[in-house]
């Protein structure tokens, strides 16, 4: 075997939380890189650790999540790039890892920014680690993953590679050896290639083409909006000036209409008044039988002056 035959290069992806930086201290058999079982990101820059793993030279490269991480995007680029660069010449696996007891919409966004940034190419060099921390499940894995249409859409893109890992049992070996026995028949069926910085830049260059198209496509549809409704306009108004009949019919819809808010306004002036009639006869009334009042009284102080 040539030294790179030898060699097996494995790059961690998973969400913050998930176990990546445990999952690399499980497979080394000890602590070499920093990990906490948490909901917060302890890794914030990719970290590699070479050593020996069952009669192999493994190199394994520790990430920070690229989806979810609340790094600035620039950031998120260089790191990825650098774990790629870390790696090189490439990765022989990737290892995904998801919790084993879900998979929600969160750990679907996740999967998709994952094929995104590393395009369909990356999945002929994936294995999906489902990440057990100790919990008792009732269905077996298969079971899982059978009942859930979308993991098991994953798990079929990646060529049926999948394997449950306890990352509570830091002495558990055999399923150490049972990870590097998949990783070296995905090897194998790769004829010893890996995914390279190069398939990286050329997933970002198909993904620039693919935006570029859609935001040209998006200008077409608008320009195309705009002609059409130019055409429509300038068809009416050629019909306006073939036929001034329209013209008449427009002019007199319009008087019309005029009328009819003039009409409408009357009435209600009409409604209000009568509605204000009773009380103003009323008043009026009353002011009739003061005067009458007011009358008789000096009319009755003049007679008895008289």
């Amino acid at each position: 075997m040539s030294d790179d035959e030898d060699e097996r290069r494995l790059l961690l992806m998973g969400r913050t939380g998930v176990g990546k930086s445990r999952t690399g201290n499980i497979i080394f058999n000890e602590s070499v890189f920093l990990s906490e079982l948490s909901s917060s990101s302890v890794t914030r820059e990719c970290q590699t650790h070479t050593d020996g793993v069952n009669n192999r030279r493994v190199t394994v490269i520790d990430t920070p999540d690229f989806v979810y991480s609340t790094n600035t995007r620039d950031d998120l680029n260089s790191q990825l790039k650098r774990a790629l660069d870390l790696c090189a010449p490439g990765a022989h696996a990737v290892l995904l890892l998801l919790p084993l007891n879900t998979f929600t919409q969160q750990e679907l966004d996740y999967v998709t920014g994952f094929e995104q940034k590393f395009g369909e190419e990356v999945l002929r060099y994936t294995i999906v680690l489902f990440i057990n921390a100790n919990k008792t499940h009732k269905r077996t894995l298969k079971e899982m993953i059978r009942k859930n249409n979308r993991l098991s859409g994953l798990i079929n893109r990646c060529g049926q590679r999948y394997l449950e890992f306890n990352i509570s049992d830091l002495s558990n070996r055999p399923q150490v050896s049972q990870l590097m026995e998949k990783i070296d028949t995905l090897v194998f069926n790769n004829t010893n290639t890996c995914y390279t910085p190069e398939m990286l830049l050329e997933n970002e260059r198909r993904d620039e083409k693919r935006k570029t198209r859609e935001i040209s496509e998006e200008h077409h549809e608008d320009l195309e909006r705009v002609r059409q409704e130019m055409m429509r306009q300038e068809e009416e108004l050629e019909q306006a000036i073939q036929n001034p009949a329209l013209i008449r019919k427009d002019a007199e819809q319009l008087e019309q209409e005029e009328r009819e808010k003039d009409k409408t306004k009357k009435t209600q002036l009409i409604t209000k008044l009568k509605w204000k009639l009773p009380q103003n006869c009323g008043y009026l009334w009353l002011l009739i039988v003061f005067l009458l009042f007011v009358s008789t009284l000096v009319w009755v102080a003049q007679w008895l002056s008289g």
